[in-house]
Formats: C-alpha cells, structure tokens, sequence
C-alpha cells in the first residue's frame, strides 16, 4: 500500500512538473478528460473498445 502511495505522489509531482512548462495546461488536461469520457461512455454501451487505448 505504502509502495502505491509513493508511486502515485511521483506520477502527481511529474504531472504538475509538466503543467509548468505548457503553455496552456487547461487544453492538456481537455484532451485527456474527453478521451476517458468516450471511452467511458464506449464501455457503457458494451462496444468493443481494443482499437482505441483506453
């Protein structure tokens, strides 16, 4: 448990390390919130989602 915590504090200091150097981070984020929003609403609706890396 403790091993996922300190792997997940890594991956959020990379991720806001990132949003430093972009010259728009809210566009970053939008592209990643719409690819989980589709391919959430693909699994609702049983789709066979393998082409896509969901």
């Amino acid at each position: 448990m403790i091993r996922l915590l300190s792997d997940a504090d890594i991956a959020v200091g990379r991720l806001a390390g990132i949003t430093e150097i972009l010259p728009n981070p809210e566009l970053f984020v939008a592209m990643y919130v719409r690819k989980e929003a589709v391919c959430s609403a693909l699994r609702s609706k049983a789709f066979n989602v393998r082409s896509m890396r969901c």
